[in-house]
């Protein structure tokens, strides 16, 4: 029987997740075999859901794998997420001679199973065959000794037809292990004259081996750590894929955001506040479209408008004069599930630095209004009471704006703001609260409504990466059409991509054989273009 140099360290020593939902680690102590010649191998026993109720019961289960190699440890792959499993690990030694590892189903990683299988039928104490479920496992191994229960049986040949190990010799002993014959059930039952119960039903082939009997077990979870993605074998990485706590405006996103700018001419005249106001053309807001002289293919007037354009234009003049442009980001509702979500708690971690608290990868997706160059979007912030209250933790500020903004892009609730102060450097970030939505005429969207919460400095949401400004992304702008001497009327292009700076320059493009420097002028504080070839451009930014 083998040993262990130090007794109190035996069998399996721990069983630890690897994080990634489907593997576990098992390592176990080394042991010694007692006869010199002899070899040392492990049983690794295994169980799924709950503990067993006698150890005795949890090592008389046929082994899971059987490891024959240098190392203490192996992983154990191809698990159920989320499922608890106990762990044994017995060390055995045997004779290289007699115990053929050819016989053994090669798994991975020097990991072994033991040919097996059920029983098809009830035997007796004296039946000399062993039916079996299937017998394919065995096809390699044409004689040998399976066990059943506690009983080892001898068989000489292997019968496909039938579906069974013939000649067998009951209560057979491999000169470590004596045995009685029995009878068995296919439900593991087993009465061998002195007494009876319930064992494994699996016949598995036996070879000779001596086992030591330590009595170590262990447990583990396979789940999923910081570090890895949940996995599911009938989702993959997990997404929710539906948002079952707030109402879907995309489509009214999409239906608004393109309403055309006010144009400040023709029949709106040029002074906004004669609109809004009500004053204009005939007695009902938004005078005539069309023309009554029939140009535009048109012949005849038509009265009429898009209420809901022209609300949207209004409110946008408002917003140009009275709010202020601020940075929305918009909160994860759907996605890949953060790897911080663990099966046993789904909670997000409130200082996760991959979903900042949302319990989804990312977390956060910034809104580029392209309405805007920058990027934002108008708000306009109500006055409102800034205050600071004394805590237990010390004094805290208390500001709750109200605010208002057009009703695309949709708000939603823990959706956040980034505010900015007078000399365009971030304030405070601001998570949106109670916002209501306004219905205008004929079931169309009017503005939206919301109170704004101060989120503190210290938050993870000061960890959301946001770009402020937009306006500078690269872009490709032309200059005017200009011809000189010995020249054709040509323009260069050139790609703004950085903040103009005193002292840089950037170069146009080539066009008719040269191109120009573009600079910002100290003096005027302009971009401007620098003479070549007795001729010089102006860029349009229009």
């Amino acid at each position: 029987m083998p040993y262990y140099l130090n007794r109190t360290i035996d069998g399996i020593r721990s069983a630890n997740s690897l994080g990634d939902g489907y593997s576990i680690n098992v390592k176990w102590a080394r042991a010694y075999p007692t006869t010199t010649s002899n070899s040392i191998g492990y049983n690794i026993y295994m169980s799924s859901g709950v503990a067993p109720v006698y150890t005795d019961s949890f090592f008389m289960t046929t082994p899971a794998f059987v490891y024959i190699g240098p190392k203490t440890n192996v992983d154990i792959v191809d698990l159920i997420p989320g499922q608890l499993y106990h762990f044994g690990v017995r060390a055995f030694e045997y004779d290289p001679s007699t115990f053929n590892i050819s016989y053994l189903q090669s798994v991975y990683e020097n990991l072994y199973t033991f040919p097996q299988s059920l029983l098809s039928q009830n035997i007796s104490a004296t039946d000399d065959y062993v039916p079996l479920l299937d017998v394919s496992e065995f096809d390699g191994i044409p004689s040998g000794t399976v066990k059943l229960g506690y009983e080892l049986i001898d068989y000489s040949y292997v019968d496909d037809v039938n579906g069974l190990l013939g000649g067998a010799t009951r209560g057979a002993s491999d000169g470590i292990v004596f045995t009685v014959p029995a009878e068995h059930d296919v439900d593991g039952y087993f009465l061998d004259g002195y007494s009876s119960g319930y064992l494994n039903p699996y016949a598995t082939l036996w070879m000779p081996q001596s086992e030591e009997t330590n009595i170590q077990v262990y447990e583990c979870w396979n789940r999923f750590d910081v570090g890895n993605y949940p996995y599911t074998t009938v989702d993959g990485y997990r997404q929710t894929n539906t948002d079952i706590l707030t109402t879907n405006l995309e489509y009214s996103d999409a239906v608004n955001t393109g309403f055309p700018r006010y144009d400040f001419a023709g029949w709106h005249r040029t002074d906004p506040v004669l609109l809004l106001n009500g004053t204009c053309i005939g007695s009902y807001i938004g005078g005539y479209m069309f023309c009554a002289d029939g140009y535009n293919s048109v012949g005849q007037q038509v009265r009429g408008l898009n209420i809901q354009q022209q609300n949207l234009q209004r409110q946008e003049v408002l917003l140009s004069t009275e709010g202020e442009p601020v940075c929305l980001m918009k909160r994860t509702w759907t996605g890949i599930t953060c790897k911080c979500m663990l099966p046993y708690n789904e909670n997000p971690g409130a200082r996760c630095q991959k979903c900042f608290g949302t319990g989804f990868v990312v977390g956060w997706s910034q809104f580029f209004d392209p309405r805007q160059s920058d990027g934002r979007i108008m708000v306009r912030f109500d006055p409102s009471v800034d205050d600071l209250l004394p805590t237990d933790s010390g004094l805290e500020s208390d500001f709750k704006p109200t605010c208002w903004t057009l009703a695309v892009p949709t708000l939603k609730d823990r959706d956040f703001l980034v505010r900015f102060d007078e000399d365009g450097e971030q304030e405070f970030r601001y998570e949106i609260l109670n916002v209501t939505r306004n219905k205008l005429l004929l079931n169309q969207t009017g503005v939206q409504k919301f109170a704004l919460q101060r989120i503190r400095k210290t938050d993870i949401l000061y960890q959301v990466k946001a770009f402020y400004d937009t306006s500078m992304y690269p872009q490709t702008l032309t200059t005017s059409i200009v011809s000189s001497t010995g020249l054709q009327p040509h323009q260069h292009s050139w790609v703004l991509n950085e903040k103009p700076t005193i002292g840089a320059t950037q170069l146009t493009g080539i066009a008719a054989g040269h191109n120009h420097v573009v600079y910002l002028s100290p003096q005027t504080g302009m971009l401007e273009v620098s003479e070549e070839l007795g001729h010089t451009h102006i860029l349009n930014f229009a």
